[in-house]
C-alpha cells in the first residue's frame, strides 16, 4: 500500500540568538525560525542575548555548529552551549557588521554592503525596551564614557557593546576601530531614545 504521508518541510534558520548570559564562560547559540520572530526577539531581550538575522550567505555560515533552539509556550527559550570557537566566529561577525555601520555612519562606505546595513537598521529598530540598562545585549548603541590612556576622563562617544560581563561591558568605539576593546560599568553608558535613529541623525546632521 503506498504511504501518502508527506515529508515534513526542512525548517529554515532565520534568527541566530547568542550570548553569554549564564557565564562568562558559557557561550550560548542557537537558530529560530522566522515565524516566531516576535517572540524569540522578545526572549531574547529578556535573557540578554543578541539577535542577528540570518539574510546572506555569510550569516548562513554562522549556524555551522548551531543547533535550533526551543521555544517555549509561556515565551521562555532554551538556547544551546556552542564550541568557543564557533561562537568566536559569531561575535567576529557581529563586530565587523558593527564596524561596517561605523564607516558608513562617518561617511565610509567601502564594504558596507546593502544586506548589512538593512540588518544593522532592523536590529536598531527592535532594541527598545522599558529597562534598557538591563536588557543591553551585545550589538546594542549607547554612549559611553570616554577615558584617555592618562585615566583622565574625555568626554562621551558612541560605543558598540560586544561582550557582557556580569553587570559589566565591554564597549568598542567604532570611530576608533584600532583601540582595544574597554570594560566599562553600566554606570558610565547612557542610552538612546527609543526614538533615535543613528543613521538618520547622522544624515540629516551631515
Amino acid at each position: 500500500m503506498t504511504n501518502l504521508t508527506q515529508p515534513k518541510p526542512t525548517p529554515t534558520p532565520a534568527l541566530l540568538v547568542y550570548g553569554k548570559p549564564a557565564s562568562p564562560g558559557l557561550p550560548q547559540a542557537s537558530w529560530f525560525r522566522a515565524e516566531d520572530r516576535a517572540t524569540v526577539v522578545a526572549a531574547a531581550q529578556g535573557f540578554k542575548f543578541a539577535v542577528i538575522d540570518i539574510k546572506s550567505e555569510a550569516d548562513r555560515a554562522l549556524i555551522i555548529g548551531v543547533h535550533e533552539g526551543v521555544l517555549k509556550t509561556n515565551g521562555r527559550m532554551i538556547v544551546g552551549s556552542v564550541a568557543a570557537d564557533v561562537y568566536q566566529r559569531i561575535v567576529e561577525h557581529a563586530a565587523k557588521t558593527a564596524a561596517a555601520f561605523g564607516a558608513m555612519a562617518s561617511g565610509d562606505t567601502t564594504g558596507a554592503s546593502s544586506e548589512q546595513t538593512a540588518n544593522i537598521d532592523e536590529k536598531m529598530a527592535t532594541s527598545a525596551s522599558p529597562d534598557p540598562w538591563s536588557e543591553l545585549r551585545i550589538g546594542s548603541y549607547a554612549i559611553c564614557k570616554h577615558w584617555l590612556a592618562t585615566g583622565a576622563a574625555n568626554g562621551w562617544w558612541l560605543a558598540v557593546i560586544t561582550d557582557i560581563d556580569g553587570d559589566d561591558f565591554v564597549v568598542r568605539w567604532p570611530d576608533e576601530p584600532l583601540t582595544p576593546p574597554l570594560k566599562i560599568e553600566r554606570k558610565h553608558i547612557a542610552i538612546f531614545h527609543p526614538s533615535y535613529d543613528i543613521k538618520r541623525e547622522w544624515d540629516r546632521r551631515r
